[in-house]
């Protein structure tokens, strides 16, 4: 079902160019839902004061949803870019369509389940990152911010597969024998493996090895980093 058939009440958009479309103000009533019915948008949040969190949006998404349902908003903006089709939909009747369509509440739920997910760990992100700085050390780096969202994204997929353009990105192959890490390294890397087989090696006290496991194709190793 698509989103659009749900909108009773509402302004309806296409932008011909990049442009903000929507400012959301902390401590004050949310006043529309934007229903992203086509192309693409993007979201400045303030989650803590001096820190943002950019946000892309796609066909099919609710923004501003958390700030209607929660009844709380982030400061921040949205654009749209050009091609994109939306409605300021009316958060009163956005209220009362959910409450008699069961669809779209379903939709909702899962919704503000993803947001609620991600700003969360963002915000502990940050407060790492806060911390680290008071005490001297290095700063763990934001990552690309396209695959971000694609790993995001792909955490919510109900199959195995892998996006083709992020495994054309991020691939790398191993010849045999090829050590992928080492015991006791300080790492940041998480792999996923596609072909083949990875053998988990650990040492005593002895420094004598022993194999302890195997990861096969769709596991994964490195995930404690």
């Amino acid at each position: 079902m698509e989103l659009k058939q749900f909108i009773r009440k509402g302004i309806l958009s296409e932008s011909d160019r990049y442009q903000a479309i929507y400012r959301h103000r902390p401590q004050t009533p949310a006043r529309y839902v934007i229903g992203l019915l086509e192309g693409k948008c993007r979201r400045k949040i303030e989650l803590l004061p001096g820190r943002h969190l950019y946000e892309n949006y796609y066909a099919e998404c609710f923004i501003g949803l958390e700030d209607v349902l929660l009844q709380r908003s982030h400061s921040g903006a949205v654009g749209a870019y050009p091609g994109a089709h939306f409605v300021l939909w009316d958060a009163a009747d956005f209220l009362n369509s959910i409450s008699i369509q069961p669809e779209l509440a379903r939709r909702a739920i899962l919704d503000l389940s993803r947001r609620i997910r991600i700003y969360d760990a963002r915000k502990h992100q940050t407060d790492l990152d806060l911390r680290l700085q008071d005490e001297g050390k290095a700063v763990i780096g934001e990552p690309d911010e396209h695959i971000s969202g694609a790993l995001y994204e792909m955490s919510f997929a109900t199959d195995d597969s892998f996006p083709e353009h992020l495994v054309a990105q991020l691939q790398q192959n191993f010849a045999q024998d090829e050590v992928v890490m080492r015991q006791g390294e300080q790492s940041t890397e998480l792999y996923i493996v596609l072909e083949g087989e990875l053998g988990v090696w650990q040492k005593n006290a002895a420094s004598e090895r022993r194999q302890i496991d195997t990861i096969q194709a769709g596991g994964m190793v490195g995930e404690m980093a």
